[in-house]
């Protein structure tokens, strides 16, 4: 009898054991509220917490697929400076490269960024002018020090899982066995990674941009020909958002008319527009109106899949 009770026992210490290690690729992130017109978002951005390569330190940064990586510069310059390896990794750039109408001089090369139990090779990092806090040695210590955004450049020709119930992610070569594709979308990319789905209006076919860094709205746009195209409620709300230092005014009132992103009707969903102006883009011939993001798949689980452009609802 005992004999068969310490196999149990080992039996379940392997099993829990190996599950650990099949499941030790996810990358927890944390939800961070945001305040906006008297209104607070409990779910506004999300961020992920990590060290690079051998630097004892924690940091923090946005996820944000609508946008390339970039650390603030002042802030990542206190580290740099204190550390000989990640001095070596320091890059001019060259060409016309900005970020908000500031030009990017440089940049960090092949970070090794370490999440709990998962390390994603970072190949290239931009430096955000002038912007971020100036840390001396003695503060060092002070814990997840905000440097900025991770963004589309991380994920290229890899597949992005959102599991937004558990509140985790991951980067991976491949869908994992345990996982099922329940609907597939396809969807194209920009020249620099980012993804624009599908969406019809009263028959004519546009795209939206999926943007992780866009939690607060289900479909925000930026043209007032679309916004005032779409049939809505007479109640109408107005925010004001800051977008780098400016604020902008952004309506949102509940479709009441058909409008499909794949084949999810967003009919009584809540539609925005933000009056910050906006040169239209096109892909394909077809207009990019706006922008969608986590706010319609929180009770699901996504595969985008950087690899045969497709994103995925698993189950």
């Amino acid at each position: 009898m005992k004999a068969r009770n310490l196999f149990f026992i080992l039996s379940i210490i392997v099993f829990f054991t190996s599950c650990s290690k099949r499941e030790s690729y996810w990358i927890d992130f944390n939800w961070v509220p945001i305040n906006m017109s008297g209104h607070k978002f409990e779910k506004a951005a999300i961020f992920l917490s990590f060290k690079i390569d051998s630097f004892p330190n924690r940091f923090s940064a946005q996820f944000d697929t609508g946008a390339e990586s970039f650390f603030k510069e002042n802030t990542i310059s206190s580290f740099i400076e204190n550390n000989t390896k990640l001095l070596k990794k320091l890059d001019s750039i060259s060409g016309n490269k900005n970020l908000n109408n500031l030009q990017v001089k440089s940049g960090l090369s092949n970070l090794n960024l370490k999440f709990k139990d998962t390390v994603v090779l970072q190949k290239k990092v931009f430096l955000y002018p002038n912007t971020g806090k100036i840390y001396t040695e003695e503060e060092f210590d002070t814990s997840r020090i905000h440097l900025g955004t991770l963004g589309v450049d991380l994920l290229k020709n890899k597949i992005l899982i959102m599991d937004y119930v558990s509140e985790r992610l991951t980067i991976l070569e491949e869908i994992p066995s345990n996982y099922k594709i329940k609907k597939s979308i396809p969807f194209v990319l920009d020249d620099i990674n980012r993804v624009y789905l599908p969406i019809k209006l009263r028959g004519n076919s546009f795209y939206i941009m999926f943007d992780t860094g866009s939690s607060v709205f289900s479909l925000i746009t930026f043209d007032k020909t679309i916004w005032n195209g779409v049939k809505k409620n007479s109640n109408m709300d107005t925010l004001s958002v800051s977008s780098f230092g400016k604020y902008y005014d952004v309506y949102g009132s509940t479709i009441e008319e058909d409008v499909y992103l794949m084949d999810m009707n967003l009919k009584n969903f809540k539609m925005h527009y933000n009056t910050r102006p906006v040169n239209k883009t096109f892909l394909n011939g077809l207009q990019v109106i706006g922008t969608t993001g986590n706010k319609l798949f929180l009770n699901k689980m996504i595969a985008v899949n950087y690899k045969n452009n497709t994103l995925n609802i698993l189950e």
